[in-house]
């Protein structure tokens, strides 16, 4: 069990806190995926305290604006918003594309998930479709203190 702000969080099997990225920013707790092999990389998930309201209308319009890109991973932009279910709770799946390549993997995805009622926000940088799913059971384990 960890903590970030006044959230528990229970990790998956084979994921840890990465204490090599420390928090860039507090409440901010960063996660990492034991490699599945030599090959692959480290996966990782940032927690984060999520403290505004999720307004549809205005939460649709800003979230359209995310873009990141590295020289690995290549670019990615927003290519979807949709409604989500944690555990009855309504919530967001932000679902992004890969809009310049990089030198990973082609098959890698990349989401993220908020859950304001829980007040948290968990992004998945990109990974296999099968992390993505171990990355989305974080968000359904965060508890509020």
């Amino acid at each position: 069990m960890r903590s970030v702000g006044n959230l528990s969080v229970s990790l998956p099997n084979n994921w840890c806190e990465d204490h090599a990225r420390a928090a860039d920013r507090p409440p901010t707790l960063k996660l990492v995926r034991i490699p599945r092999s030599r090959s692959s990389g480290n996966t990782l998930a940032t927690i984060r305290r999520y403290r505004g309201e999720f307004d549809d209308d205005k939460g649709r319009s800003s979230v359209s604006l995310l873009k990141w890109s590295t020289p690995y991973y290549g670019g990615w932009e927003v290519d979807s918003l949709i409604d989500a279910d944690f555990g009855g709770e309504p919530g967001y799946e932000i679902r992004f594309k890969r809009s310049i390549a990089g030198s990973a993997n082609q098959d890698i995805v990349s989401s993220d998930f908020i859950a304001p009622q829980r007040h948290a926000w968990v992004s998945c940088s990109p990974m296999s479709p099968i992390d993505l799913a171990e990355c989305r059971g974080i968000i359904l384990s965060i508890k509020t203190e």
